[in-house]
């Protein structure tokens, strides 16, 4: 387990490093002079995720040797879920690209979900129908944001 940690944190580390250093400015502007840059809490984020990560790989490096569990063995089940979360994370992509947003969104959910093992019915529709309506709630009437 200590070297599946150590791989999680250098991994999760580099992945904030890189959203930190690439995505964020690419996808968000820096907005006007003498306002709160919206990058802020995408940035504080990211450095919070970063230290975490950080902490992870330096624990685990401090602790003791478990001579027990060396390898780090990824079962056919963990791969075979690995590559459905993909293809419902891909598809959601394509249909964001496709400029199908409200669908996009709603195909994460279900999908997900439905990759999970959930099944019944009505949680299947109350899940994605309470935070589409909870998130135009707050960004819509609360904030007055259009979100794109």
């Amino acid at each position: 387990m200590r070297h599946a940690n150590i791989l999680s944190g250098l991994i999760l580390g580099g992945l904030a490093l890189i959203t930190w250093w690439w995505v964020i400015p690419l996808g968000i502007d820096q907005g006007p002079e003498a306002v709160m840059s919206p990058r802020l809490v995408p940035n504080l984020t990211l450095f919070f995720i970063m230290g975490l990560s950080a902490m992870l790989v330096i624990q685990n490096l401090r602790a003791p040797s478990d001579e027990s569990n060396k390898a780090i063995v990824i079962s056919r089940a963990e791969l075979f879920s690995l590559f459905k979360h993909g293809v419902v994370f891909g598809l959601a992509l394509a249909m964001h690209a496709l400029g199908w947003s409200p669908l996009d969104g709603l195909m994460l959910l279900l999908g997900s979900l439905w990759v999970l093992g959930e099944r019944r019915p009505w949680l299947l529709l109350l899940m994605p129908t309470a935070l589409v309506l909870l998130t135009w709630l707050v960004f819509y009437r609360l904030l007055g944001s259009t979100l794109g």
